[in-house]
C-alpha cells in the first residue's frame, strides 16, 4: 500500500473502543493501528490478500518520522505480522485479528435510529468531524469537474430507504457467515458479503440522516467522479451494496422504480463496431436473444454473473487468450473455481473457445481504437496527447504510456463507460422536467421515484450520442 489513511468517520463509541485497546501507546502507534484496522476490513470486504495489509518500513518511518513501531502493536496482540520476503520483493504485511475486527464492528450500532443527529469523530484522532460529507465537484487534479457530471451530481439530493428492512438484512448476513468455520473459503466469501453491506450501511448512516416515520429514513448521498465519467457514491451506500440489500432498502416505498440500461455495454459496442466498419452479427444476436447470457454461461460451465463479468472485462481490453493467466478475467474465474488454479485455467480456455467469433472482431476494434480513433480524435496540450469522451472527461494518452495492452484497456473503458455515463447523466438532468426524482445513481441505471417517460429517454439518447440505449424496469433481486 503506497499511502496511509488519516481519516475515518465513525461514532464516538467506536473511537473509544479502539483507544481503550491502544491506551498505553503513543498517538503515532494508535494511528498506525487504525490504518491497519481500516485497511484490514477493506481488504476482507474486497477479498484481497485475505485481509493482510502490505506496508513498507520506509513508508511507516516517513509518515510518523520514526515514532511508530509495529512491534509494540504486535506485543499487545493487536496485529499479526508477516515478515518481508526479499526474494519475491514483498514488504512486511500486517493484519488485525478477526476477533478484534468483530469487536470493532460490534461497537458500531446497526440500529439506524442511533445515528440520527449522532456526532461523528475521526477514528485516528477522536476529533469531532463537524463538516458533513460533500460530493466532490473537482477532478483528481483539483480542476472543476466536467459540467455534465457536476450537474448530475447536484441533481441527486436525497435518497429514501427502509431502515428496518436493512437492519434485518445485515443480521441475516452475519448469521449466515457464522454458519461456516472461520477462515474457510465459505466463511471468507460470507464475511466479504457481510462486510461489503456493513460498510455501505456505515456510509449511509454517516450522512445527513433524517427519520421520516421510524421505519423510512432519508440520507444525502455524496458522489465523486471516476476517470471515465461515471459517478461513485462515497463509501458505497446504496450504489455498491448487494442486490439483496437494495431490495431491502427500497421495500415498502411507494413509487420506487429500478431502471437498468439494457445490454448497455453490448449495445454501446455495436455502435462502436459500426463506426469502425466491423462485423456486428455476433453482438446483435447476443443482444436480440434474452436467454443469451444463460446459454453462453452454460457453454462455458460458469454462472451467469461470472460470464457477464468475464465478457464485459474482455470488452474493456482484459486479456483472454492462451498462455497467460493474469488479470481481471483470471480473477473472476479463480473466484468461480473457489481458488482452484487448474480449474480456473481450464475455464479460461473454455471461455476463449465460446466467444472466439466475437473475439476476432473485438481484437480488430481494439486495434482500430489505438490507431484510427486516436488519430481522428486526439489533440495536444503542452506536448501531451489527450482524448475526450461523451461526459466531457479527458484521458491523457501520453501519461498512459506505450504499453499496448494498458492503452487498450484505458481507451476501451473510457469510451464505452463514458457513453453509458453520459446517457445516465443526461437522463438525470431531465428528471425535474419530466416529473420523476432520482434517488440513486447505479452506474448503468437509476433508482427513481416515479416513471421515466420514453420522451426523456429519447432526448438522453440524442444528447449523449448513445443511439441504441434502452432502459428497462427490473426487480432489485
Amino acid at each position: 500500500m503506497s499511502y496511509i489513511i488519516k481519516k475515518y468517520r465513525c461514532p464516538r463509541q467506536c473511537y473509544e473502543f479502539v483507544r481503550t485497546l491502544t491506551k498505553s501507546l503513543s498517538q503515532e502507534n494508535h494511528a498506525l493501528f487504525c490504518h491497519i484496522l481500516v485497511s484490514s476490513m477493506s481488504n476482507l470486504r474486497l477479498r484481497k490478500h485475505k485481509g493482510w495489509v502490505p506496508i513498507s518500513f520506509k513508508l511507516i518511518r516517513k509518515t510518523w518520522k520514526g515514532k511508530a513501531d509495529w512491534k509494540k502493536l504486535e506485543s499487545l496482540n493487536l496485529i499479526r505480522v508477516k515478515p518481508y520476503d526479499m526474494r519475491r520483493g514483498l514488504s512486511y504485511e500486517f493484519k488485525v485479528p478477526d476477533a478484534l475486527i468483530e469487536k470493532f464492528l460490534s461497537s458500531f450500532s446497526t440500529k439506524t435510529q442511533d445515528h440520527v443527529d449522532s456526532p461523528m469523530v475521526n477514528l485516528f484522532t477522536g476529533h469531532l468531524m463537524k463538516c458533513k460529507p460533500k460530493s466532490r465537484l473537482t477532478d483528481s487534479t483539483g480542476h472543476p469537474e466536467a459540467e455534465l457530471i457536476a450537474s448530475a451530481i447536484k441533481t441527486v439530493k436525497k435518497c429514501f430507504f427502509n431502515a428496518l428492512a436493512v437492519e434485518k438484512h445485515l443480521q441475516k448476513l452475519k448469521a449466515e457467515r457464522d454458519l461456516f468455520e472461520k477462515d474457510s473459503p465459505q466463511w471468507t466469501r460470507a464475511c466479504a458479503r457481510y462486510l461489503n453491506d456493513f460498510y455501505c450501511f456505515r456510509a449511509i448512516v454517516s450522512r445527513d440522516l433524517v427519520s421520516i416515520d421510524g421505519k423510512i429514513f432519508s440520507y444525502e448521498p455524496t458522489y465523486s467522479s471516476q476517470t471515465t465519467g461515471r459517478i461513485s457514491e462515497e463509501g458505497g451506500g446504496l450504489q455498491s451494496c448487494s442486490r439483496a440489500m437494495k431490495e431491502a432498502a427500497f421495500q415498502d416505498i411507494n413509487g420506487i422504480r429500478n431502471y437498468d440500461l439494457k445490454n448497455s455495454q453490448a449495445n454501446g459496442l455495436i455502435q462502436q463496431f459500426e463506426r469502425a466498419g466491423l462485423d456486428t452479427v455476433w453482438l446483435k444476436n447476443y443482444v436480440a436473444d434474452s436467454n443469451s447470457k444463460k446459454k453462453y454461461a452454460a457453454q462455458a460451465g460458469i454462472t451467469v454473473n461470472c460470464w457477464k463479468s468475464c465478457l464485459y472485462a474482455t470488452m474493456m481490453g482484459a486479456y483472454l487468450g492462451p498462455g497467460r493467466y493474469r488479470g481481471a478475467v483470471t480473477k473472476y474465474l479463480e473466484d468461480e473455481a473457489d481458488g482452484d488454479l487448474e480449474k480456473a485455467k481450464a475455464l479460461h480456455m473454455i471461455c476463449l473457445a465460446v466467444i472466439k467469433p466475437f473475439k476476432i472482431q473485438l481484437d480488430k476494434w481494439h486495434q482500430w481504437l489505438r490507431e484510427k480513433y486516436v488519430e481522428l480524435h486526439s489533440y495536444c496540450v503542452k506536448r501531451k496527447k489527450y482524448i475526450k469522451n461523451a461526459t466531457g472527461k479527458t484521458l491523457c494518452l501520453t501519461d498512459v504510456g506505450k504499453d499496448k495492452n494498458l492503452l487498450t484497456r484505458k481507451i476501451s473503458a473510457f469510451i464505452l463507460q463514458g457513453a453509458e455515463a453520459a446517457f445516465i447523466h443526461h437522463l438525470t438532468l431531465l428528471s425535474d422536467e419530466y416529473g420523476f426524482k432520482v434517488l440513486s445513481n447505479q452506474h448503468d441505471g437509476l433508482v427513481t421515484l416515479g416513471t421515466i417517460p420514453e420522451e426523456a429517454v429519447e432526448i438522453a439518447r440524442e444528447k449523449s450520442g448513445l443511439k441504441r440505449a434502452e432502459i428497462e424496469e427490473k426487480p432489485f433481486l
